[in-house]
């Protein structure tokens, strides 16, 4: 197992609350948490609103269970239930997102990439950049207000050994022409949408426009955002990944198009069987590094 790996614990529904968490720690932070108690149990704390969940695991990553404290006076003696950053930050770990970068990007095998970021307003386009940027997720970094991208914005970022070059696309119907030139020079395209929104229908068309535009040998990542309030109960529903796709009026299956259900806020993809978590970072690389060779 590689240092760096970053493990999930477990998803939990409060059962004061209702609320879903979930608990996803590096390989680092577990062994530091565990090696505090004589025992080596370590244990994650979560506040709410009157109450703290408490979740307690192994050496290993494993579960061991939760309870829920209503009060200072509650919360375990001699345990560090402190909750730390999704990556621990402080400056003896703050190689660890180097070390994170160059592991998950390894499977790029060009020098150069370019990758157009397309899809509607609000649907999250700049906080994916600035999440590849760091691999910080949105929830532990430093808040940034962001305003709709008019027309084109264009970064400079490095993963890897890799120079990539972001497009981050104006998502407004009057920006959508403007996609073709920089679809048409990119090695690759992610398509980011807020799955709680309720203008599919109009969705569905940029998606359309996408894939019309592109040549298709150029692999397409869709992203259907905002899973994660749907898991908390923040959002009525969520429309899955083949839901999306069904609404458009394109022939299925598409070649090199993957569709996935994620959280830009907190850096997680979700598998569309048992919801099982996995960093983005790693389900991006995976899929550009695959079709980048």
């Amino acid at each position: 197992m590689q240092q760096d790996t970053v493990i999930t614990i477990r998803t939990l529904e409060c059962d004061i609350c209702g609320r879903f968490d979930s608990i996803i720690l590096t390989e680092e932070e577990i062994k530091i948490r565990a090696k505090v108690t004589e025992m080596n149990i370590g244990a994650y704390s979560v506040v709410h609103n009157n109450h703290t969940l408490i979740v307690y695991f192994d050496t290993a990553g494993q579960y061991l269970g939760d309870t829920i404290a209503m009060s200072d006076e509650e919360l375990p003696e001699n345990i560090q239930t402190q909750p730390l950053p999704y990556y621990v930050r402080n400056k003896e770990k703050m190689g660890l997102f180097k070390r994170l970068r160059k592991l998950v990007f390894s499977k790029f095998h060009t020098k150069n990439l370019t990758i157009a970021i397309t899809g509607p307003s609000q649907a999250g386009k700049t906080s994916f950049v600035r999440y590849l940027e760091t691999l910080i997720p949105e929830r532990d970094a430093q808040v940034v207000a962001s305003v709709p991208t008019m027309g084109k914005s264009t970064k400079h970022v490095k993963l890897g050994n890799t120079e990539v070059k972001t497009f981050d696309m104006g998502g407004q119907q009057d920006f959508w022409h403007l996609w073709e030139t920089s679809i048409n020079t990119s090695d690759a395209i992610i398509f980011i949408l807020d799955g709680t929104s309720n203008n599919t229908l109009e969705v569905a068309k940029a998606f359309e426009r996408v894939i019309s535009y592109r040549d298709n040998n150029t692999p397409v990542l869709v992203i259907l955002n905002k899973r994660d309030l749907a898991l908390r109960g923040a959002a009525q529903r969520f429309l899955s990944s083949g839901e999306f796709l069904a609404l458009t009026e394109l022939e299925l299956p598409l070649p090199n198009v993957l569709a996935i259900e994620a959280s830009i806020f907190e850096g997680i993809a979700y598998s569309t069987i048992d919801l099982e978590e996995i960093p983005l970072a790693e389900v991006v690389s995976d899929f550009i590094g695959e079709h980048t060779k």
